[in-house]
Formats: C-alpha cells, structure tokens, sequence
C-alpha cells in the first residue's frame, strides 16, 4: 500500500474510534439519566401505546434469594447458596436492574426486549416470564421504585431536556400509567403506606398525597447549587428530612413533621450532603461531597436521630454506604489503595472499567469500629447505583435479610469488559466467600 494511502487508512481509523468512543460516552451518560438542560421545545413525556398483556402472576413468594444480571443481559434468580439457579427473562437482552418487590413476589425491570428499545417490565420471581409495563419511544427508564405494598412501581423517565416520573399497577398494567409529576430533576422517596411521595424537583420540595394534590414544603433555594439529591421519608412515617438553607443562610439538615410540615433544624452542614436513613428511622448517615455525579464524599457521620448528636465514622473518601436491614451496620466503599477523587461515574472523565478496585468495609454501630471485608472491580450497574446511592438505597438492596451477608459484583481488573462474577461474603468473616454465578449486578431480596 503507498504511504499517503497509508495514511488516509490510518486518520479513518482514528476518526471511526473517536465517533465509536463518543458515541459510548454519551450514550452512557444518556442511559442512566444525568439530567440535561431543560428546552421549552423539549416534547412531552408520552407513553406509547403497548399491545395488552395478561400479566403473568407468582404462584408464591421467594424470599432470601438473590436476582442478577447475567453476563449475557438477562435475569436470573439464584439462592444464596449458588443452588436453584432460575432465569425469568427469555426474549430479547440487555436487561437491568432487577429490583425485588418488598413482599418477594415480583422482579421489576428496565432494558431492551420483546423488539422495543425502551421499557419497564415485570416478572413473577418464582416462574419465567415477563409482562410489558410501558415502553417509551424517545428513552428507556432510568431508575423504578416499588410501592411498600408491592403493588405499585414508580419509574424515571429522561427524556430529551426534561425527566418524568411514571407509576404504573402491575396488577393492571393495562391501566393508565399516569405522570407524577415532569421537572428537570427528580428524587424522591415513598410513604411507608405508600399513598403519597416526598420529591426534591427543580430544587424544590414538594409532597404528593394520592388524591389530594400537592403541598410545597421549601421553595427552590436562592444558592444556584443544589444543596443535596433524595429526601428522606422516615420508615416509621413520621418525620420528612432534607437539606435548605436557615435564616442565617447556613446549610442544614432539617426535619419537618409529616402532616403538618412543620420543620426544626436538627444540624448544620458545610457542603453537598448525601444522606440515608437506618431502618429503626433512629439514625441518619451522610457525606458531604462534590455535587454529583460518581465523585467520593469526605468520610461519613452519624447523626443521632433522639438526641442530635453526631459521631465520624471515618474520615476518607467514601463512593457510597448502604444500612443492613436491621440499622446496626453500615456497608461502606471506599477506592483501594488510595485516597484518590475521581468520580466511578457521571458525565466527567469517570475511571474506566478495569482501572479501579474498591473495597468493602462494615462499620458496627455497637462495636464503633470498621473492619476491611473484601476488594472487588465494579461493574457499570454497580457504579450507577454508588453515584447515586442516597436514591437506590431505598429500591435495592446487597445486603442479606439476615444483615449478616453481602452480594459482591466484581470484574476483571484486567479487563474493560462490563462482565463478572457473583459472590456472597460473610460480613463476620466466619465463612469463606461463595463464588454462586456469573453476572454484572446482582440485589438481594427485602425478605
């Protein structure tokens, strides 16, 4: 081949890869709903219409079992002790974030199949078979809740310059699927009767009550950043906790009375907070942190919910936390090795996979002390839900019912490939680590 043909081959390849890379990047930043300007051309959130289904209904529930993603993109369920392997979904691939219904009966989740591109779907966990809940014709959903009663899933739409929030009954998904509310920016978290929402949108929040409306409770602050990501409904239902601004425009932590939404300041913060609540609603962890998306937060306190005291858990950098069921412990992650920035995840220039190993840690609230409990490679799924955990800590779950065991994803550290390996480790390190099948993101069940 002469030189300048050489050349020319040469610059298209690198063209091609370029285009290849962008198109990767931003696709990825797409799919898991970084929110992006709003437009007043942006078009409406619709649903397109769907064929009707008979939904496929569970026989029983399944309880202390673990869903993932195969390697493949397909839903499996498996017991804690590798045995009983089960796949739900047949058709299509690509599947993601399987999340269990808090009775056990249902798996819900988003992805390719059944020739659509974007869609929630749902299926019995104790047979296979899936029933199309909604598709969308502009983006898939980036992110479903259930309803405390398992009736109910509430899913994130990003769709060009604009979010919407969805729900849909998955006991009539013929039903009309109404919009909760559209914004530019959307968190939230459920009643425990699961008859209304607590919202942070447009920087703003607001209650929704089933049939009675909606109530503002803060306005959007008058500081241009964001103060902080999900509100917190407290599991006992009581209390509503946020961050906004005090008097003396100081950042709080603030607590406001679920009826009559009267608020008192319990403590001050000095940057962004990420923040979630046990389950006996007794304590609050949180981390200040750049604003989002993927980067670390500077170590973690402990509010004590009764008295107001606080404690530090540690001081370095941690990517995320998430409680054990019984409030006791807390599963923290933080970068092996180092106590390096960078975000896992976002928008930004986000460590590729292959090039970053994270560890475990289990902090015992009765013992005050973190013990280190195994290293692993995250996976894209797991990255999301780390970037956002304050949002995925009340829809999945890694640890076990018992709070005795973690679900463990990890890649290859040699590779870039979004394929792994599931495994259950004993969080009192009585048990060797149980390699129980292979897959890219794997959630225990509620029960």
């Amino acid at each position: 081949m002469p030189k300048a043909a050489r050349w020319i081959s040469w610059i298209l390849h690198v063209v091609l890869i370029c285009l290849i890379i962008a198109v990767v990047v931003f696709g990825l930043v797409d799919y898991f709903g970084v929110p992006s300007s709003l437009s007043p051309q942006a078009r409406q959130p619709v649903l397109e219409p769907i064929e009707p289904e008979t939904p496929i209904l569970p026989d029983r529930a399944v309880l202390n079992h673990i869903a993932y993603v195969s390697n493949d993109g397909h839903i499996w369920v498996v017991s804690p002790e590798g045995e009983g392997r089960r796949q739900l979904t047949t058709e299509g691939s690509n599947y993601a974030f399987p999340a269990w219904s808090p009775d056990g009966l249902r798996l819900a989740f988003f992805g390719y199949g059944k020739g659509v591109a974007g869609a929630m779907f749902v299926s019995p966990a104790d047979k296979s078979g899936t029933t199309l809940l909604a598709v969308n014709p502009f983006a898939r959903p980036i992110y479903h809740n259930w309803s405390p009663d398992g009736r109910t899933v509430a899913y994130l739409v990003q769709e060009p310059g604009r979010l919407a929030l969805f729900r849909c009954n998955v006991e009539d998904p013929n039903s009309s699927n109404p919009t909760i509310v559209e914004a530019k920016a959307i968190y939230w978290s459920w009643s425990p009767e699961g008859d209304a929402w607590v919202l942070h949108e447009n920087w703003q929040v607001v209650v929704l009550r089933e049939g009675l409306g909606r109530e503002q409770l803060r306005p959007a602050p008058t500081v241009p950043a964001a103060l902080f990501l999900t509100p917190i409904w407290s599991p006992d239902g009581s209390t509503l906790y946020y961050v906004s601004l005090n008097e003396e425009g100081s950042r709080a932590i603030v607590a406001a009375d679920a009826e009559t939404f009267e608020e008192r300041e319990v403590h001050r913060i000095a940057g962004f907070c990420k923040m979630v609540i046990s389950s006996d609603s007794s304590r609050i962890a949180y981390t200040i942190a750049d604003p989002p998306p993927g980067g670390p937060g500077k170590g973690i306190t402990l509010l004590n919910l009764d008295d107001g005291t606080s404690s530090t858990v540690t001081e370095h950098n941690v990517y995320c936390f998430f409680w054990s069921p019984d409030g006791k412990k807390l599963a923290v992650a933080t970068r092996e090795g180092d106590d390096m920035a960078e975000p896992i995840f976002g928008n930004e220039e986000f460590v590729p996979l292959g090039e970053l190993v994270l560890r475990w840690w289990i902090y015992d609230l009765e013992k005050d002390e973190m013990v280190p409990l195994i290293s692993f490679s995250p996976l894209i799924e797991f990255r999301m839900s780390a970037a956002y955990f304050e949002q995925f800590s009340s829809s999945l779950s890694y640890w076990s019912p018992d709070s005795r065991y973690l679900v463990v994803c990890t890649g290859n550290p040699e590779s870039r490939a979004n394929q792994g390996t599931v495994w259950v480790v004993d969080t009192m390190g009585e048990e060797k680590p149980l390699r129980v099948a292979e897959g890219r993101h794997a959630v225990w069940s509620w029960r």
